[in-house]
């Protein structure tokens, strides 16, 4: 049987040495998110399966400033406070949780607010 080889504990005692490789996540791994959901949403356009989904990509959208915004603020804040990059890492994962859970709970109202926000700049 073949396992997983991503090595969780790594990723943590590389935290731990430089916590700020985390707050240098927290800065710019928005952008390495977005084109990552940039290409299959170009592919799904071409198909012409977009309009079933710009919804969820608004949403998806909202995640990602959201993770950024508050992500980068609060890893400044505790990269200054000499917090172990460790526990940076398992708050910015705790974060991105929270804001995924909302997103999913809250997902009519969020696209409604979407859609307003459309309409005022249309």
């Amino acid at each position: 049987m073949t396992e997983f080889s991503f090595k969780f504990i790594d990723l943590l005692l590389l935290f731990e040495k430089t916590p700020m490789l985390m707050v240098m996540w927290a800065a710019f791994g928005y952008i390495f998110s977005s084109f990552i959901l940039l290409i299959p949403s170009m592919i799904l356009r071409k198909m012409g399966v977009m309009f079933k989904l710009d919804k969820i990509m608004g949403v998806v959208g909202v995640i990602i400033v959201l993770t950024w915004l508050v992500g980068f603020i609060t890893q400044m804040i505790l990269l200054f406070t000499d917090v172990p990059g460790s526990k940076m890492f398992i708050i910015w994962i705790l974060m991105l949780f929270t804001f995924i859970i909302f997103a999913i709970t809250n997902y009519q109202m969020i696209v409604k607010y979407l859609n307003t926000i459309g309409k005022t700049k249309s």
